[in-house]
């Protein structure tokens, strides 16, 4: 009988244990559904579009292994956005202007002018934010990059050069040319 008893208090415990085990886990949780992805890029969009409408915005992303190659290469794509958003504004402005101004040759020869002397580079470019992804599986970076210049800087440099420039030599075309730079730039976000 003790042999008996044994095994029985033996199997018991088994028992016991394992019933303490299978109550012990937790379920599966459940599913809660989906749930909102934030992108940088679109984050930083949103922000031109409401906090920062003073100014016109470039955003640029990248990937490396290197964060410093990524964050370089992510700064230059957003600097080459914002110089296509000034070339376009400008280059629309000029030709609303010349429009009804100079026959179909003379036109196109004005716009491609007045768009070398009024393009270029802009020093107070600014890069305003950064953020920096991380993927460990792949060990990269992802960095995107908010480059960000004031509106007003843009049209003092354009009447600047276009001054210099003395190709809109009337001054009334002038102020003409750079009202229709002040409506193109505050068309860009």
């Amino acid at each position: 009988m003790n042999r008996t008893k044994s095994i029985l208090v033996a199997v018991g415990i088994l028992l016991a244990l394992a019933l303490t085990s299978c109550a012990g886990s937790k379920p599966p949780a459940a599913s809660t559904g989906f749930s909102d992805v934030s992108n940088p890029s679109d984050e930083f969009t949103r922000m031109c579009r409401t906090e920062l409408k003073d100014y016109l915005c470039g955003v640029g992303e990248s990937t490396s292994t290197n964060s410093q190659i990524a964050r370089d290469i992510a700064t230059a794509n957003a600097r080459n956005e914002l110089a296509a958003k000034i070339q376009v504004s400008i280059e629309s402005a000029l030709k609303r202007t010349t429009n009804n101004t100079f026959d179909e040759q003379g036109r196109e020869t004005t716009i491609s002018r007045l768009a070398q002397e009024v393009s270029g580079e802009f020093s107070n470019i600014e890069i305003y934010n950064t953020k920096t992804q991380f993927n460990f599986d792949e060990k990269k970076y992802k960095i995107y990059a908010l480059t960000v210049v004031k509106k007003d800087d843009v049209k003092k440099s354009a009447n600047n050069k276009v001054s210099n420039a003395q190709v809109l030599s009337d001054a009334a075309a002038t102020k003409v040319f750079m009202d229709m730079i002040d409506e193109e730039l505050d068309k860009r976000k």
